[in-house]
């Protein structure tokens, strides 16, 4: 989860695909319309 700036709204969750061989790279950001606490099954 990253934090986004305070004149944002809602919270977005990056993920990163990370291969055994070279530098991992960001694959998809899912936005969300939510602010506050939250929970994520994953």
């Amino acid at each position: 989860h990253h934090s986004r700036t305070s004149n944002s709204t809602g919270a977005e969750v990056v993920l990163y695909h990370l291969p055994r061989e070279g530098s991992c790279r960001k694959s998809h950001i899912l936005k969300l319309n939510r602010t506050g606490k939250f929970a994520l099954n994953v």
